[in-house]
């Protein structure tokens, strides 16, 4: 890491600059060349990246760093939105609320609704939505979505859609 070409035969070291989150979340550059990036704690979200685009978490934080001006090149992730969860539906309690929708040890997807801003009662009653587990993210966002509460069917709008649409 720390040496060109990563030989430390040469002698010859790099500079390397790190940009830190938390203590196992973090990116290594050089330059502006992305060296290494960490996600620790990210392991529980889908990749959101169609299949010829592998590393999602080196496109994740090439975004964070233009958004906190670290780097000033390139445009925002399409994928960014939404976060998928994937929840293995492996429980009594979990298969009776989602009766009739999945089967014993299947999957499910949650999306991660963006509810930072709501006081502790209002977030306590967010709507948790669901949908069948599907393995490429280019069709997340046209699935059909089910409130976990009610089991009522609603259109999933993406964040990104909604910032679009308010202008």
């Amino acid at each position: 890491m720390n040496y060109k070409d990563g030989d430390p035969k040469t002698g010859s070291l790099r500079t390397v600059h790190g940009y830190t989150i938390s203590s196992k979340r973090y990116v290594l550059l050089e330059r502006s060349e992305i060296v290494e990036v960490k996600g620790h704690g990210l392991g529980y979200l889908m990749s959101p990246a169609s299949e010829d685009e592998p590393d999602w978490m080196k496109t994740a934080w090439e975004y964070v760093l233009r958004f906190d001006h670290v780097l000033c090149d390139g445009s925002d992730p399409a994928w960014l939105d939404p976060a998928m969860m994937k929840i293995p539906v492996s429980s009594p309690a979990l298969l009776g609320r989602l009766k009739g929708y999945v089967k014993p040890f299947d999957f499910v997807l949650a999306p991660i609704l963006r509810t930072d801003a709501l006081d502790p009662e209002e977030r306590a009653e967010k709507p948790i939505l669901i949908t069948c587990f599907r393995k490429h993210s280019e069709e997340w966002l046209n699935a059909a979505y089910y409130i976990v509460r009610t089991g009522k069917e609603v259109a999933y709008q993406s964040a990104t859609a909604r910032t679009a649409a308010s202008r």
